[in-house]
């Protein structure tokens, strides 16, 4: 409970309008937490956030969350590139599954998962550019399509997992990261 590292942890600490610039939200501050914690060496940080499940009165809920996601996000990314830490940290924002194309009955989306989006920022990755397509509804991909498993062979490839590795789990079962499946080398 002394440990100098628990400075990190105090985002208010942080200059100037670093704070107001991520965000005065839960999601803004946890990216700044992340920015603090990758600076300190810690290797895998996750942030999330919540209240997207928009099954009714998207119009209502969805600006605003996604208003959070736009300056956190890309706060982080000019954070990290001005201090020199863009191309050796990967930004991942995903999510489990899409929504659907339409709105229901309700001005909401109910789960899709046969297309959506998925963003890849720094860490080897050639930015500035969309890999894949959808149909002009957007109901299912009709170019480069990444499956769950290559999206994560992907994710492991740039933080220097080997895919071909076998490893066991506790129980002595064997598996590889991805099951089998290979990183998109043409996003590098």
């Amino acid at each position: 409970m002394n440990s100098k590292d628990l400075k990190t942890f105090d985002i208010t600490q942080e200059k100037g309008k670093v704070l107001e610039n991520y965000g005065k939200n839960s999601f803004g501050e946890g990216c700044v937490l992340a920015r603090r914690l990758v600076e300190e060496g810690v290797q895998f940080v996750e942030v999330n956030s919540y209240g997207w499940d928009h099954h009714k009165s998207i119009y209502e809920d969805f600006p605003k969350k996604a208003s959070e996601i736009d300056q956190g996000v890309a706060t982080l990314l000019e954070d990290l590139s001005q201090r020199g830490m863009l191309d050796s940290t990967l930004v991942v924002l995903t999510t489990e599954f899409g929504r659907t194309p339409a709105l229901d009955i309700n001005t909401g989306r109910g789960h899709f998962p046969q297309a959506f989006s998925c963003l890849l920022a720094g860490g080897g990755i050639r930015g500035g550019r969309v890999y894949g397509k959808t149909s002009p509804d957007g109901s299912e991909v009709i170019e480069n399509k990444v499956s769950v498993p290559n999206f994560n062979a992907t994710i492991a490839h740039t933080i220097g997992l080997d895919v071909t590795k076998v490893v066991k789990s506790p129980d002595g079962r064997p598996f590889k990261v991805a099951h089998k499946r290979k990183p998109v080398l043409d996003l590098f």
